[in-house]
C-alpha cells in the first residue's frame, strides 16, 4: 500500500511518513481517523487493534479493498465479519 501511493507521483504519497501499517496508522491525528461509515474509495484501511495496526489496504468502495500479503495482491470484501471487526479507522489522501 505504501508503495502504490509512494510511486503514484501524486501528492498523496508525500503525505505519507511511515513505512509500517502501524507507523502510518499512528501519524494519523484522531480528529483526522475516518470511521468505517465514513469510508469511501482510495481511503487507507488501517486493521488491527487501537494499540497495534498490522495491516493495511486501500479501498475500493464501502465493501471490497485491495491489500496485499506475502502470497500475492487481493480483492477482498469489507462485508466479512472479521475485517469487520479488526478494522480500526480509515485515512483519507485523496
Amino acid at each position: 500500500m505504501w508503495r502504490v501511493f509512494k510511486l503514484s507521483g501524486l501528492p498523496a504519497g508525500q503525505q505519507l511518513g511511515g513505512r509500517t501499517a502501524d507507523a502510518m496508522a499512528k501519524e494519523i491525528p484522531r480528529r483526522a481517523r475516518v470511521p468505517f461509515s465514513g469510508m469511501r474509495a482510495g481511503d487507507i484501511l488501517f486493521f488491527g487493534t487501537r494499540r497495534y495496526v498490522g495491516h493495511t489496504g486501500i479501498a475500493l468502495s464501502r465493501h471490497f479493498m485491495i491489500h496485499s500479503s506475502d502470497q500475492g495482491v487481493y480483492v477482498s470484501s469489507l462485508d466479512d465479519p472479521w475485517r469487520r471487526a479488526e478494522f480500526v479507522w480509515a485515512r483519507r489522501v485523496l
